[in-house]
């Protein structure tokens, strides 16, 4: 008899109320030392969208390099940017992305690509 519990299960749906807020730029940007600057711009979606995410093809994407400006990126496939002069970035400088389109709110972000770490030793033993 106590088994039969086991194939019965409780659901409770909740109801959610969330306000759909005005979409924003989202910029997507992964930038090392051994490739030019790129970068994927689209746009943010309600939480509970599921449809797939809208890319931007007419954002204008500039790089500054410690505050001065370096190079702009460029169009290249579907909401996807890379840099028009085949800028790379160096390690140690601060650079910063800044995105524009029509519609939306510009929006930025920065960072900087560590040093290597120092190898002081390597040990290694066999087994």
């Amino acid at each position: 008899m106590l088994w039969a519990f086991g194939f019965f299960s409780c659901q409770t749906v909740v109801e959610l109320d969330l306000p759909q807020k005005v979409p924003r730029l989202v910029v997507n940007s992964f930038f090392n030392p051994d490739s030019s600057f790129s970068a994927v711009i689209s746009k943010s979606q309600y939480v509970l969208d599921n449809a797939q995410i809208k890319k931007i093809n007419n954002a204008r994407v500039s790089v500054f390099e410690e505050s001065v400006w370096a190079d702009d990126l460029i169009l290249v496939s579907e909401g996807r940017y890379i840099s028009a002069g085949g800028k790379k970035p160096s390690v140690g400088k601060e650079y910063k992305i800044s995105v524009s389109a029509d519609g939306f709110s510009s929006t930025e972000a920065s960072d900087r690509i560590p040093p290597p770490p120092q190898i002081i030793n390597v040990d290694t033993g066999n087994f």
